[in-house]
């Protein structure tokens, strides 16, 4: 009989942590028992082929109302456990890792971390990190951090990079493109359109390269709560004739293939799913931010930030951007770290055999992140 594995997350609603979930399952059905719980199953963008428990808890607003759902998604996963006595319960992200813990009975109670801000000093935090029975990291540099922050045993964290299916990624490159029409120098750029993924600096620093390469266009796929924003700061500089926000696509695969230069400028990440999903077909250019960039990129040491534009092994390094820039919103004013961006895209717009030199190396790269990889080293986590 196989043992029984239990996923927890939010939703499946496009985002990081919802495709890694939604992967794990597809993965690990062929040696697992597996269920998924969601708090809220309305509008996925995933879809699992295993048992899905919805509680139908969604997130409210007010500070009464949401401690009312932490007690309730907490009682109804504990009474689940109880029932259906899982072996191993693996939760992803701040939310559901409470949630996990709170509940925490039965079985393995693993949290996972999608972000370096899980790694953040606070109270509901070290309670995660101290109940837990193991963490699982997506990366080395959130992984050393947590053990420091929260004072953890290292043989109680580890790392498992996200696992992509680069195999099928590929294939999907093929299907056909009728709404966007690209030119020689497309820029593209793929995520959640959050204030923390930074599109303005996207925006402002492909205005410069624009000046240069009369041709180039910036396409964006994605969708979220900064549109109406990114749309004003286009209007800003002018760039309604090329620049497109494109919106959700569930297959990128083949407007990432017909473009030329990936682009991503994060203010923080944990292992950007998009970056390596840009790998698969281009040469990437992304902001040396919290975590993740620099592994994926780069072969030597971590505990270095780029403080201009750094060619690594697999891709292109620029100075990331402060904190600040995000709390004082200055997606208006072209900065420094603007210009850096502009000429790290200028680099590999105006240079061909570099652009196919670093495509070539971020294709070998991406093999480090298949389904395989990751079920193996979940496998021997879950069976120490």
């Amino acid at each position: 009989m196989k043992k029984k594995l239990l996923l927890i997350v939010p939703n499946l609603r496009f985002g990081g942590q919802q495709r890694v979930i939604a992967n794990v399952a597809q993965i690990m059905t062929s040696d697992y028992d597996v269920t998924v719980v969601l708090f809220d199953g309305r509008d996925p963008a995933f879809h699992v082929d295993c048992r899905v428990v919805d509680f139908s808890i969604p997130a409210a607003p007010g500070r009464l109302r949401k401690i009312k759902n932490v007690l309730l998604r907490a009682y109804k996963l504990r009474k689940l456990k109880r029932k259906e006595q899982f072996d191993f319960c693996l939760s992803t992200g701040p939310t559901a890792n409470l949630i996990n813990v709170l509940s925490k009975g039965h079985g393995m109670t693993i949290v996972r971390t999608s972000s370096y801000d899980d790694c953040k000093k606070n109270t509901i935090n070290r309670y995660i990190f101290r109940h837990c029975d193991c963490a699982i990291s997506c990366a080395e540099l959130t992984r050393k951090k947590l053990i420091s922050t929260f004072d953890l045993s290292p043989e109680k964290v580890f790392t498992i990079y996200n696992p992509l299916d680069i195999h099928t990624i590929l294939e999907r490159g093929n299907e056909n493109v009728s709404d966007y029409v690209f030119s020689a120098h497309t820029v593209v750029s793929l995520g959640r359109l959050d204030a923390g993924k930074n599109f303005p600096r996207i925006i402002k620093a492909f205005s410069l390269a624009k000046k240069e390469i009369r041709d180039a266009q910036l396409l964006v796929i994605g969708d979220g709560e900064e549109k109406k924003k990114l749309e004003e700061v286009i209007g800003q500089f002018k760039l309604q004739d090329s620049v497109t926000l494109l919106g959700f696509r569930i297959n990128s695969a083949p407007y990432l293939k017909r473009s030329c230069v990936f682009v991503q400028a994060s203010f923080v990440e944990g292992f950007p799913n998009a970056l390596v999903e840009g790998m698969c077909f281009l040469p990437v250019i992304a902001a040396d931010c919290k975590s993740g960039p620099r592994e994926i990129l780069s072969n030597g040491r971590l505990d270095v930030v780029c403080n201009g534009i750094e060619e690594a092994d697999y891709g292109i390094l620029v100075r990331p951007a402060n904190m600040d820039e995000l709390k004082r919103d200055i997606s208006e004013e072209i900065t420094e770290n603007d210009r850096l961006l502009a000429e790290a895209i200028l680099v590999l717009l105006q240079d061909e055999d570099k652009r196919e030199k670093m495509k070539k190396r971020a294709a070998e790269r991406v093999k480090s992140f298949t389904f395989n990889r990751f079920r193996d080293s979940l496998v021997d986590i879950l069976e120490q």
